[in-house]
């Protein structure tokens, strides 16, 4: 017996034959080792891919925590939370541990550099399936090679702040449809921007550095190219509008009640360097009985505040007229004799009117009231703020309204802060060529222009009662690979 097998092998060994059994031995183990290459190599990519899709997701919940102003250690538990929602622990093993894994720092939009001086801004979050986790991931065909697992490591970065683009608070931010005219001229460093629409005819000319945003492109329909309005940079973006309502009441309740709530941060950084005014007018007329500091509360009823020629400055003033209805007793009248304002605070739920020679320089004015009507009105030719429209940044004026403003054109060109809780209606001027330094206006509707504008920006800083629209958005800075070693 084990002659013959002898006799048989070495017949194997001097037959031919025998090449293409070796050779196809050689090719299934060259095949075998290609088909383990592809099949391990396509299970790391997708659990890379599934890694840097969880931390997406993981950072950009973070960031909306950071908008809504969750703290740290909640935020670090919701960024886990969500993660492991897409990545689920029994499946993946633990892909992160937010005691190491989520880290809050600050990002500089302008530099694309990450740094720690400032208040976070950005969420990074780093997923990990690696062997020191005990969650590797095991290969099939690559063990045979002696490679038993492969290892990833990922980094995601999410930042809530300012738009790269539309940094300046000089622009037109609203929820809703915002409506421009031909003819219009926007100014570099100026924002135009809708969470709904832009809507713009033909024939609109854009300086460089001005843009145009919306959340989706397609809504300007043929309006956002250069050869229908010459210079237009127009993008895709969706921002975070401060709840317009909340801003409004907010402000008036931390000038209406200073020194009663504790509110008083804000009055004095307002009032800094401000002098209070001569108050002889509001002795006299048994307003106040004696002189007040500066920042103090002036209470008055609508008919002693239609009655004062000039506003002291220094002071707040609030002023309280009947609930409902729109007749004379429930409106406060600004004219060339009557309230004229600098450096000074008006809150009231009274309907506004600003005549022909109002003035309200460097001052804050609040109305509370909810109407379906306006509730600020001007005259045809009414500038309030900046008299010398030199962008001085102590004389912007706020006007905050929680019902809708319609006023003309004259009345948005120097220096001016609008913040509406409705829509904005800015009608026709008088006169052509109106030219607009340092407009912002924030809407929490609709914004609307019916005549051609010319908007240029101050460059000035904002104005810290003026809200700030953001967006949530991924961020890659080059030295994100040596922040994120760190957390």
């Amino acid at each position: 017996m084990m002659k013959g097998v002898l006799r048989a092998a070495g017949r194997f060994g001097r037959d031919d034959s025998g090449v293409g059994t070796v050779f196809s031995l050689y090719m299934l183990i060259v095949v075998l080792g290609i088909l383990g290459i592809m099949l391990d190599s396509t299970q790391g990519w997708w659990n890379k891919t599934r890694l840097a899709a969880a931390a997406d997701i993981g950072a950009h919940a973070g960031a909306v925590a950071i908008a809504n102003n969750v703290p740290e250690a909640q935020l670090k538990s919701d960024v886990a939370a969500i993660v492991e929602e897409n990545m689920p622990r029994t499946i993946f093993g633990q892909v992160i541990d937010s005691s190491v894994d989520v880290a809050l720092v600050h990002y500089d939009i302008k530099t694309n550099q990450f740094d720690g001086t400032n208040d976070p801004n950005t969420v990074i979050v780093r997923l990990q399936r690696t062997r020191a986790r005990g969650n590797d991931i095991r290969t099939f065909l690559l063990k045979f090679a002696n490679v038993s697992s492969l290892e990833a490591t990922i980094f995601s970065a999410a930042v809530f702040d300012t738009n790269g683009k539309c940094t300046s608070s000089d622009g037109i931010y609203a929820q809703s449809t915002v409506t421009l005219t031909s003819q219009t001229d926007i100014g570099a460093g100026f924002c135009v921007h809708s969470n709904d629409k832009v809507w713009l005819p033909q024939q609109n000319t854009f300086q460089p550095g001005a843009y145009v945003s919306m959340p989706k492109l397609a809504l300007c329909e043929d309006k956002c190219q250069d050869s229908a309005n010459p210079g237009i940079v127009a993008v895709e973006s969706y921002m975070h509008i401060p709840d317009i309502a909340a801003w409004i009441q907010d402000t008036y309740d931390a000038f209406a009640y200073a020194g009663v709530i504790g509110q008083t941060e804000i009055v004095e950084e307002f009032f800094d360097g401000v002098v209070v005014g001569d108050q002889t007018e509001l002795i006299d007329k048994k307003i106040i009985a004696s002189s007040v500091q500066l920042g103090s509360v002036v209470t008055m009823n609508q008919e002693q505040f239609n009655s004062v020629e000039k506003l002291p400055s220094g002071l707040i003033y609030v002023v309280t007229c009947t609930s409902g209805g729109s007749g004379a007793k429930t409106w406060l009248n600004f004219s060339a004799t009557t309230a004229q304002m600098s450096h000074a605070a008006l809150m009231t739920n009274c309907n506004i009117n600003f005549g022909d020679g109002a003035r309200a320089v460097g001052s804050v004015i609040v109305t509370t009231r909810e109407s379906s009507n306006a509730t600020v009105k001007a005259g045809s030719s009414v500038t309030v703020a900046d008299p010398s429209k030199a962008c001085n940044e102590d004389e912007r004026t706020i006007l905050m309204s929680k019902s809708k403003v319609s006023v003309p054109a004259e009345f948005t060109i120097s220096n001016l802060t609008m913040v509406v809780d409705d829509d904005v209606d800015i009608a026709s001027a008088t006169s052509s060529g109106i030219i607009s330094k340092g407009l912002s206006i924030y809407s929490s509707q609709r914004v609307k222009f019916s005549a051609q504008h010319t908007f240029r920006t101050c460059g000035t800083p904002d104005a810290f009662l003026t809200p700030t629209a953001k967006v949530l958005r991924l961020v890659m800075p080059p030295q994100m690979s040596n922040v994120a070693s760190a957390i």
